[in-house]
């Protein structure tokens, strides 16, 4: 299943690539998308101290004016992979997460609204052996758009569509995000971002809560249709309840690059083209709170 998972992600993202770059740039909503690849580097303390490192794929494609209407909808794929180093004993646990989400939404020169749907797998190699479940994620999605400001917000809903009781599995959880996008020039965007979430496990015991904030960069290339990023992200959550519970803190740096499709420019993908944010279980977060609870 993960094998599948992972080659409908990648096949989707690349599937689309030669369709979109064959027509030119404009300047209002078309069909156009991105796609890349990013490392991740990790690292926690409090309740353990190890690092991890893996890598990332996605690809994002948006369609506008749905069946002649003014619904459009952007739909990406995604996978991420973590392997922790150290940390866990004689253990070097793994986790996988990949996925579809579909957002729905209006867009107009000043905003945008929308709702999201979506699948997501995600899989732990730990202590027991390789586990998995299924996720279904629903939410909403907005955007604010100011001269070169952009105010997005989100909120997600997840639920496992797996229902076979296992203590470890992720139940009810939620995130609420937001970002501010800069535009210092049409092809250089500097973010900022913060999100809340909060997930249960099936046991009940050992809930996770956690805040998150952090701050990423990402320059294009003027004449040519790459881009590379990165970002920062600095985890303060905890697993378990106030009886039986530990912090867990992380830093997750992230860098990578992105082709884009029918967009000349950072800022008008941003306003015309696929950049809702992919709600998705952060891998390396899954990671220390299910090892913490199978531990």
């Amino acid at each position: 299943m993960k094998k599948i998972g992972v080659g409908a992600a990648i096949a989707l993202c690349l599937s689309f690539a030669p369709a979109l770059a064959a027509d030119p740039v404009v300047e209002t909503c078309v069909m156009s998308g991105v796609v890349g690849g990013y490392g991740i580097i990790g690292s926690a303390s409090d309740y353990v101290e190890t690092d991890a490192e893996g890598f990332g794929l996605f690809g994002k494609i948006n369609f506008c004016d749905l069946f002649g209407t003014s619904i459009n909808v952007q739909s990406g794929a995604y996978g991420e992979f973590d392997n922790a180093k150290g940390g866990f004993g004689p253990y070097d646990p793994k986790s996988d997460s990949f996925g579809y989400v579909s957002h729905y939404y209006y867009r107009s020169d000043d905003f945008a609204v929308g709702l999201l749907s979506g699948l997501g797998q995600i899989s732990d190699d730990i202590f027991f052996g390789n586990e998995s479940e299924i996720l279904g994620v629903v939410g909403l999605d907005a955007h604010a758009y100011l001269d070169r400001l952009t105010i997005a917000g989100q909120f997600a809903y997840w639920d496992t569509l797996t229902k076979n009781s296992e203590f470890w599995q992720i139940k009810d959880g939620y995130q609420v995000s937001g970002e501010l996008r800069y535009f210092l020039s049409d092809d250089i965007k500097l973010t900022g971002h913060v999100a809340y979430d909060k997930y249960t496990d099936e046991s009940g015991l050992y809930p996770w809560k956690a805040f998150s904030y952090g701050a990423g960069a990402e320059y294009k290339f003027t004449d040519f249709p790459v881009s590379l990023f990165a970002d920062y992200t600095r985890i303060e959550g905890k697993v378990g309840n106030s009886t039986i519970g530990d912090n867990i803190d992380s830093d997750i740096f992230k860098g990578g690059l992105a082709i884009h499709f029918n967009n000349d420019s950072l800022i008008s993908e941003d306003r015309n083209g696929p950049s809702f944010a992919t709600p998705m279980i952060d891998t390396w977060s899954n990671l220390l709170s299910t090892s913490w609870r199978q531990n």
